[in-house]
Protein backbone atom coordinates (compact mmCIF):
# COMPACT_ATOMS: atom_id res chain seq x y z
CA UNK A 1 0.00 0.00 0.00
CA UNK A 2 1.41 3.10 -0.89
CA UNK A 3 0.29 6.53 0.63
CA UNK A 4 1.59 10.23 -0.50
CA UNK A 5 3.23 12.75 2.13
CA UNK A 6 3.49 16.62 1.47
CA UNK A 7 6.90 18.20 2.94
CA UNK A 8 4.96 19.28 6.65
CA UNK A 9 4.30 15.56 7.77
CA UNK A 10 5.75 14.39 10.71
CA UNK A 11 7.01 10.76 10.07
CA UNK A 12 9.61 12.15 6.87
CA UNK A 13 9.80 16.22 6.62
CA UNK A 14 13.41 15.81 7.51
CA UNK A 15 13.56 13.14 4.41
CA UNK A 16 11.56 15.05 1.87
CA UNK A 17 13.88 18.06 2.57
CA UNK A 18 16.58 16.21 1.70
CA UNK A 19 18.12 16.82 6.11
CA UNK A 20 19.63 12.99 5.96
CA UNK A 21 20.14 11.49 9.28
CA UNK A 22 21.79 8.80 9.33
CA UNK A 23 21.18 7.57 13.03
CA UNK A 24 17.32 8.67 12.31
CA UNK A 25 17.66 6.34 9.31
CA UNK A 26 19.21 3.18 11.22
CA UNK A 27 15.98 4.24 13.82
CA UNK A 28 13.12 4.46 11.48
CA UNK A 29 14.91 1.12 9.68
CA UNK A 30 15.19 -0.89 12.98
CA UNK A 31 11.52 -0.02 13.73
CA UNK A 32 10.02 -1.17 10.17
CA UNK A 33 11.98 -4.10 10.12
CA UNK A 34 10.80 -4.95 14.00
CA UNK A 35 7.21 -4.39 13.07
CA UNK A 36 7.73 -6.45 9.28
CA UNK A 37 9.65 -9.21 12.27
CA UNK A 38 6.71 -9.12 14.82
CA UNK A 39 3.47 -7.47 13.05
CA UNK A 40 1.94 -7.64 16.78
CA UNK A 41 4.09 -4.93 17.96
CA UNK A 42 2.34 -2.59 15.81
CA UNK A 43 -0.81 -2.80 17.74
CA UNK A 44 0.69 -3.04 21.26
CA UNK A 45 2.48 -0.44 21.83
CA UNK A 46 -0.45 0.46 23.98
CA UNK A 47 -3.44 -0.52 25.67
CA UNK A 48 -4.08 -2.22 28.78
CA UNK A 49 -1.54 -4.39 30.79
CA UNK A 50 -1.20 -6.60 34.09
CA UNK A 51 1.76 -5.01 35.27
CA UNK A 52 5.37 -3.82 35.18
CA UNK A 53 7.92 -6.78 35.82
CA UNK A 54 11.07 -5.54 37.67
CA UNK A 55 13.95 -7.73 37.30
CA UNK A 56 17.64 -8.20 37.66
CA UNK A 57 20.64 -8.01 34.93
CA UNK A 58 21.95 -11.34 35.79
CA UNK A 59 21.86 -13.42 33.02
CA UNK A 60 20.08 -16.33 34.84
CA UNK A 61 16.89 -14.43 34.90
CA UNK A 62 15.13 -14.20 31.84
CA UNK A 63 14.28 -17.84 31.61
CA UNK A 64 13.02 -17.87 35.11
CA UNK A 65 11.11 -14.91 34.52
CA UNK A 66 9.03 -16.24 31.43
CA UNK A 67 8.92 -19.64 33.46
CA UNK A 68 7.34 -17.14 36.34
CA UNK A 69 4.94 -15.45 34.17
CA UNK A 70 3.87 -18.24 32.05
CA UNK A 71 2.68 -19.90 35.65
CA UNK A 72 0.66 -16.87 36.45
CA UNK A 73 -0.96 -16.57 32.79
CA UNK A 74 0.35 -12.98 31.85
CA UNK A 75 2.91 -13.84 29.20
CA UNK A 76 1.93 -10.73 26.69
CA UNK A 77 0.08 -9.10 29.29
CA UNK A 78 3.02 -6.80 30.73
CA UNK A 79 5.90 -4.42 30.36
CA UNK A 80 9.43 -4.77 32.20
CA UNK A 81 12.32 -3.24 33.30
CA UNK A 82 15.86 -4.40 34.35
CA UNK A 83 18.97 -3.20 35.64
CA UNK A 84 21.03 -4.20 38.51
CA UNK A 85 19.40 -5.66 41.78
CA UNK A 86 15.76 -5.23 40.52
CA UNK A 87 14.42 -3.57 43.97
CA UNK A 88 17.60 -2.92 44.98
CA UNK A 89 18.57 -0.78 42.10
CA UNK A 90 15.81 1.22 42.97
CA UNK A 91 16.34 1.85 46.67
CA UNK A 92 19.77 1.14 47.52
CA UNK A 93 21.49 5.02 48.28
CA UNK A 94 24.31 3.44 46.51
CA UNK A 95 22.51 3.44 42.93
CA UNK A 96 20.79 7.02 43.82
CA UNK A 97 21.60 8.16 40.03
CA UNK A 98 19.23 4.92 38.89
CA UNK A 99 16.10 5.84 41.07
CA UNK A 100 15.05 8.48 38.59
CA UNK A 101 15.02 6.16 35.10
CA UNK A 102 13.00 3.60 37.12
CA UNK A 103 10.26 6.01 38.26
CA UNK A 104 10.19 8.07 34.67
CA UNK A 105 9.90 4.14 32.66
CA UNK A 106 7.04 3.49 35.46
CA UNK A 107 5.12 6.68 34.51
CA UNK A 108 5.76 6.14 31.23
CA UNK A 109 3.90 2.37 31.57
CA UNK A 110 1.16 3.46 33.81
CA UNK A 111 0.34 6.04 30.83
CA UNK A 112 1.39 3.77 27.87
CA UNK A 113 -0.16 0.61 29.54
CA UNK A 114 -2.09 1.35 32.25
CA UNK A 115 -0.82 -0.86 34.50
CA UNK A 116 -2.21 -1.46 37.98
CA UNK A 117 0.56 -3.28 39.67
CA UNK A 118 4.32 -3.77 39.70
CA UNK A 119 5.80 -7.33 39.95
CA UNK A 120 9.30 -7.04 41.31
CA UNK A 121 11.59 -10.26 41.24
CA UNK A 122 14.49 -10.47 43.06
CA UNK A 123 16.80 -13.49 43.86
CA UNK A 124 19.34 -14.37 47.09
CA UNK A 125 22.61 -14.22 45.59
CA UNK A 126 22.50 -10.96 44.01
CA UNK A 127 25.55 -9.40 43.03
CA UNK A 128 24.03 -5.71 43.28
CA UNK A 129 22.92 -6.37 46.71
CA UNK A 130 26.82 -7.04 47.73
CA UNK A 131 27.90 -4.05 46.44
CA UNK A 132 25.07 -1.44 47.76
CA UNK A 133 24.86 -3.05 51.27
CA UNK A 134 27.63 -5.53 51.44
CA UNK A 135 28.81 -6.47 55.19
CA UNK A 136 29.24 -3.46 57.46
CA UNK A 137 32.76 -3.14 58.66
CA UNK A 138 31.25 -2.40 61.81
CA UNK A 139 29.17 -5.38 62.16
CA UNK A 140 25.83 -6.79 61.97
CA UNK A 141 22.84 -8.35 64.46
CA UNK A 142 23.37 -12.49 64.32
CA UNK A 143 20.20 -13.79 64.33
CA UNK A 144 19.40 -17.52 65.06
CA UNK A 145 16.24 -19.58 64.33
CA UNK A 146 15.30 -21.62 67.52
CA UNK A 147 12.46 -24.36 67.48
CA UNK A 148 11.14 -24.94 71.23
CA UNK A 149 8.59 -27.35 72.85
CA UNK A 150 6.16 -25.04 74.96
CA UNK A 151 6.45 -26.18 78.58
CA UNK A 152 2.51 -26.85 78.23
CA UNK A 153 2.77 -28.85 74.95
CA UNK A 154 0.12 -31.42 74.59
CA UNK A 155 1.62 -33.90 72.96
CA UNK A 156 5.70 -33.28 73.87
CA UNK A 157 7.06 -36.72 72.81
CA UNK A 158 5.89 -36.29 69.56
CA UNK A 159 7.62 -32.63 69.32
CA UNK A 160 11.05 -34.55 70.14
CA UNK A 161 10.20 -37.10 67.50
CA UNK A 162 10.14 -34.08 64.72
CA UNK A 163 12.80 -32.44 66.84
CA UNK A 164 15.11 -35.82 66.12
CA UNK A 165 13.61 -35.90 62.62
CA UNK A 166 14.61 -32.51 61.86
CA UNK A 167 18.40 -32.64 63.38
CA UNK A 168 19.42 -35.78 60.77
CA UNK A 169 22.03 -34.67 58.48
CA UNK A 170 20.30 -35.24 54.77
CA UNK A 171 16.95 -33.95 56.41
CA UNK A 172 19.11 -30.21 57.80
CA UNK A 173 20.99 -30.04 54.75
CA UNK A 174 17.81 -30.34 52.43
CA UNK A 175 16.13 -27.39 54.33
CA UNK A 176 19.17 -25.49 54.51
CA UNK A 177 19.49 -26.03 50.46
CA UNK A 178 15.49 -25.07 50.08
CA UNK A 179 15.92 -21.88 52.93
CA UNK A 180 19.42 -21.11 51.95
CA UNK A 181 20.06 -21.03 55.86
CA UNK A 182 23.02 -22.26 56.81
CA UNK A 183 22.56 -24.43 60.30
CA UNK A 184 24.40 -25.93 62.99
CA UNK A 185 25.03 -29.34 62.27
CA UNK A 186 28.20 -30.38 61.00
CA UNK A 187 27.80 -33.44 59.31
CA UNK A 188 24.51 -31.75 57.43
CA UNK A 189 27.01 -29.16 56.80
CA UNK A 190 29.11 -31.76 54.81
CA UNK A 191 26.34 -32.73 52.45
CA UNK A 192 25.54 -29.59 51.54
CA UNK A 193 26.52 -27.69 47.79
CA UNK A 194 29.77 -25.63 48.07
CA UNK A 195 27.55 -23.33 46.41
CA UNK A 196 25.83 -22.53 50.12
CA UNK A 197 29.07 -23.61 52.08
CA UNK A 198 31.19 -21.14 49.87
CA UNK A 199 28.75 -18.42 50.02
CA UNK A 200 29.74 -15.56 52.55
CA UNK A 201 26.59 -14.30 53.34
CA UNK A 202 25.34 -17.58 54.24
CA UNK A 203 28.47 -19.00 55.99
CA UNK A 204 30.25 -15.84 56.69
CA UNK A 205 34.05 -16.34 56.84
CA UNK A 206 35.58 -16.19 60.53
CA UNK A 207 37.00 -12.49 60.10
CA UNK A 208 33.13 -11.72 59.49
CA UNK A 209 32.12 -13.68 62.31
CA UNK A 210 33.84 -12.15 65.01
CA UNK A 211 32.34 -8.52 64.16
CA UNK A 212 28.76 -10.25 64.93
CA UNK A 213 26.59 -9.70 67.92
CA UNK A 214 22.96 -11.04 68.91
CA UNK A 215 20.86 -8.88 70.92
CA UNK A 216 19.94 -9.58 74.52
CA UNK A 217 16.90 -10.42 76.29
CA UNK A 218 14.70 -7.36 76.92
CA UNK A 219 13.43 -6.28 80.59
CA UNK A 220 10.29 -5.84 81.29
CA UNK A 221 9.96 -1.94 80.85
CA UNK A 222 11.72 -2.62 77.47
CA UNK A 223 9.37 -5.11 76.31
CA UNK A 224 6.42 -3.02 77.59
CA UNK A 225 7.12 -0.52 74.92
CA UNK A 226 8.04 -3.01 72.25
CA UNK A 227 4.66 -4.03 72.94
CA UNK A 228 2.91 -1.02 73.22
CA UNK A 229 4.51 0.19 69.71
CA UNK A 230 3.49 -2.51 68.22
CA UNK A 231 0.20 -2.37 68.75
CA UNK A 232 0.06 1.03 67.77
CA UNK A 233 1.36 -0.39 64.36
CA UNK A 234 -1.15 -3.28 63.60
CA UNK A 235 -4.14 -0.91 65.12
CA UNK A 236 -3.19 2.53 63.67
CA UNK A 237 -3.93 4.64 66.73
Amino acid sequence: MLSNHDNSCACCSDLLQRHFDRRRFLHVAAGAGAVAMFPSLAFSASGNYDAMVLTCIDPRFPEPTINYMKSRDMVGKYSQFTFAGASIGVVAPAFKAWHKTFWDNLAASIQLHNIPKVIAIDHRDCGAAKIAYGPPKEGAMLWIDTAAIPKDAPNPDAAHRFLDFMMEPKVAAASSTLTGYANANVPATALLDKAITGNPWIYPPAEARARLYTITAANAEQTRERTRLWTAIKTGR
